[in-house]
């Protein structure tokens, strides 16, 4: 809103610019009536000049102030000078754009790793040792016959065996090794493997032979051991939630400045 100071201002302006319009119009005009006074000596003519300038002056002045709009507070101001002083002032346009930006999004996926089949180990012993060749040296003969011998072996055969419970659900094969020595030995006379399938839920033997070639004394002790080299595995599969970014686009308000004038 326009305050009194600002109307009684334009007011002013106003007046004084039809005071100078009007003043340059008569100057205009008494310049012309000289011009024909030195041209033409008709007592007539001047007077005739005089009324229709003042008749003209009176018309222009009517006519601007007829031009002039009131502003509702009482003061007069002049349509050019109101276009010239127009107010402009920035406003906010909104207006729409697509916009691209990720999300993130959930999804199932699968995720397997290679467990082992659940069992467990049951008796473990040596089945048996038998010698398949022996031999016999004397050590003291009397007359001819041997009073004193002693019997060495020197082809014998050692079994073991080791228990397995298959606890699963999934059949599996199980690799077992064996080592065969002398009792009260660390040093290994032999070794044997072997792979033992079992069905689900069931139970079976695993065995191993040795076979000692050394000449030993025939009531030499040996023992064995055994060993779990491989155990079946199967794969196990679960559902997990994961994550992933995706592109996707949507339609924003955005708003620009753009300048308004009244």
């Amino acid at each position: 809103m326009k305050d009194g100071n600002y109307f009684k201002e334009r007011k002013i302006l106003s007046r004084n610019g039809l005071r100078k319009k009007i003043q340059k119009l008569l100057n205009f005009f008494l310049f012309v009536l000289i011009m024909v006074e030195k041209k033409n000596q008709n007592k007539y003519l001047i007077p005739i000049l005089v009324v229709c300038i003042g008749l003209l002056s009176l018309s222009l002045i009517f006519l601007f102030y007829n031009k002039l709009p009131s502003n509702g507070t009482g003061n007069i101001i002049l349509d050019l000078i109101a276009t010239e002083s127009l107010s402009c002032y920035e406003v906010q346009v909104p207006y729409e754009e697509v916009e691209e930006y990720q999300e993130t999004i959930p999804y199932t996926d699968k995720e397997c790793e290679e467990k082992v089949l659940v069992y467990n180990r049951g008796k473990f012993n040596m089945v048996s040792s038998i010698c398949n060749k022996k031999v016999e040296e004397c050590n003291k003969y009397i007359l001819g016959i041997c009073t004193d011998k002693t019997i060495y072996c020197t082809d014998r055969t050692i079994l073991c065996s080791l228990e397995l419970n298959n606890l699963d659900d999934e059949k599996g094969v199980w690799k077992v090794g064996f080592n065969f020595y002398k009792s009260g030995s660390s040093v290994i006379e032999d070794t044997s493997f072997q792979n033992r399938l079992l069905d689900p839920h069931s139970s079976g033997e695993a065995r191993g032979e040795g076979n000692i070639l050394s000449k030993e004394l025939y009531e030499t002790p040996y023992s064995c051991s055994y060993t779990i080299i491989e155990e079946p595995t199967k794969q196990v599969c679960r559902d997990v939630i994961k994550y992933k970014e995706v592109k996707k686009t949507r339609i924003i308000t955005k708003y620009r400045t753009e300048q308004k004038c009244n």
